[in-house]
């Protein structure tokens, strides 16, 4: 009798631990895919759809998700930086500028070739304050600036940092 109910234990005691391990990997997977439609809809221009998806995950989990929302800034500001509207691109760069993440390098790094003097004085002041290897190169790229106020203020960072 003691082993019928030892081997019945065990079997539902598998049976259980078989169905939660299912049930767990699933509701991974189904995050995985939440996150996965929520930046997809972010980059197909349907922003409006992907706040409310996480809006409505948030109040699932009761917690942000600080790598998803990293993504999806990054995705705005890309996206912002590569409109064909000045003042977007603009705004742009002061978040690129202003979250100072190594992901936002290139955006910054193009700002310098913008055909917008504003652009590219910004975008030269944020990369004059970045402690990166690349930053003393572009300050050198910025010297080619067709605007005179872009190279001399190049010139005077490069200046203050005393760059050889």
């Amino acid at each position: 009798i003691l082993m019928t109910y030892i081997l019945k234990f065990s079997q539902n005691f598998l049976f259980f631990s078989t169905i939660f391990i299912v049930y767990s990997t699933a509701a991974v997977a189904t995050d995985e895919i939440l996150r996965s439609r929520i930046l997809y809809l972010l980059k197909t221009g349907k922003e409006a759809i992907s706040f409310d998806l996480y809006q409505k995950r948030y109040k699932e989990q009761n917690c942000h998700d600080t790598d998803l929302l990293e993504q999806m800034s990054l995705i705005l500001i890309e996206k912002g930086f590569r409109s064909d509207i000045p003042e977007c691109e603009l705004l742009s760069i002061y978040g690129a500028g202003i979250s100072a993440n190594e992901k936002m390098l290139d955006i910054l790094k193009l700002s310098l070739t913008s055909k917008h003097p504003e652009c590219q004085l910004i975008g030269l002041n944020f990369l004059s304050r970045l402690h990166h290897d690349e930053a003393d190169a572009l300050l050198m790229r910025a010297m080619n600036s067709d605007y005179l106020a872009i190279r001399l203020e190049a010139a005077l960072h490069m200046a203050e940092q005393k760059t050889p």
